[in-house]
């Protein structure tokens, strides 16, 4: 016999009937299709959804999709984004996203993951605005953490972010607000056992050297991650790596929002104020003594 590739209704096809003593029987292709269905529908019969839209969900880049899942839908879009629940925003080309309502959670064209709130990075790279709300942002890049915040604006708006906080791959930690709040006022606690260290030998600091630092006052003007207008007391990094300059060093970051690349911006640790301070106080005191004893003499030869 010869072969056939695709069997039409009414084609037939031979079968042993075990009810009638196996014996021949021909079975239609239309019956045995339908004998198939209803078989299958008792597979499926618990499903609460099994409705699928056209076109199925099995297309490569480029195509479009929607499965029905209960309430919502999964929606892929031409750019092989998937949207739950809502049709991806009009994200640029080159990014792998997941979005759910306005959260999304997205891989970048230059590696970053990211995870935001309310927001989409419309064509030319511009962060802008999904709805008329607040919006937030997390994103991981070579080992280096930010969170970023932005105030609410109309939907579509261009975003302008602050750099909220910022962890980098050394594991130093920097916030844009004036205050870090932990359960006790006290100060923070560091490893300082004996056993620890090496190369122990007395700091050298000097009154002097506390005499020369500046104590400014100053507004922020917003570039760096910083926040307009927030006042601020202290020195300036500049200034003070003058006079202890292991006090100052740098961290990476945009010095306005709108640069390609980030720059090294310059930060202060007050920690050796703290014992400049206390050497001062020693070397003041040292002299105090010196005087008492002076005076002590002079007062003995009258």
């Amino acid at each position: 016999a010869t072969s056939k590739t695709t069997p039409v209704d009414a084609d037939e096809l031979p079968m042993a009937d075990s009810a009638a003593s196996f014996a021949l029987k021909k079975l239609t292709w239309a019956n045995l299709k339908a004998t198939l269905a209803t078989w299958l529908e008792t597979l499926t019969a618990t499903w609460s959804n099994k409705t699928l839209t056209t076109p199925v969900i099995n297309g490569l880049t480029g195509s479009t999709a929607a499965w029905n899942i209960g309430s919502g839908q999964l929606i892929k879009d031409a750019a092989g984004n998937i949207g739950i629940g809502v049709t991806p925003s009009a994200w640029v080309g080159g990014y792998s996203v997941l979005q759910v309502g306005k959260t999304s959670l997205y891989v970048d064209g230059n590696g970053s993951n990211q995870f935001a709130s309310n927001t989409y990075q419309s064509t030319g790279f511009v962060d802008r605005y999904i709805g008329t709300s607040y919006a937030a942002k997390y994103e991981q890049t070579l080992g280096i953490h930010k969170w970023y915040t932005a105030p609410s604006v109309t939907a579509g708006t261009a975003i302008s972010w602050t750099t909220a906080m910022r962890l980098d791959a050394s594991g130093n930690l920097t916030i844009s607000g004036a205050t870090a709040t932990k359960a006790s006022g006290t100060t923070w606690a560091n490893p300082s056992d004996i056993r620890l260290k090496d190369k122990v030998r007395d700091y050298g600091g000097t009154l002097e050297q506390l005499l020369n630092i500046r104590v400014r006052e100053w507004e922020y003007n917003g570039k760096g991650g910083t926040t307009a207008g927030a006042k601020g007391l202290g020195v300036v990094a500049d200034e003070a790596q003058l006079i202890i300059p292991n006090s100052v060093d740098t961290y990476r970051a945009k010095l306005n929002a709108d640069d390609a690349t980030e720059t090294d911006i310059k930060r202060f640790d007050a920690t050796e104020i703290t014992w400049l301070l206390v050497k001062a106080i020693q070397q003041l005191s040292a002299k105090n003594d010196a005087l008492e004893a002076r005076l002590t003499q002079l007062e003995g030869t009258k």
